[in-house]
């Protein structure tokens, strides 16, 4: 089975030290199942900020 890239980063994500929160900006090239998974300085997975069938379009998390 291929998998199909349709997942298209929009910029990258830097921690913020200004305030708390760090917004990441991604696009679907078509729908498909996405997964926005966010992990911390050595690879342990923190949280799954978006996860499922997304439409085509833009989007972003925090």
């Amino acid at each position: 089975m291929q998998m199909l890239k349709c997942l298209k980063k929009e910029s990258p994500a830097y921690l913020n030290k200004v305030v708390s929160f760090t917004t990441i900006g991604f696009k679907m090239e078509f729908e498909g199942n996405a997964y926005v998974k966010v992990y911390n300085m050595v690879g342990q997975k923190i949280q799954v900020k978006a996860s499922g069938t997304l439409a085509k379009g833009t989007y972003q998390v925090r």
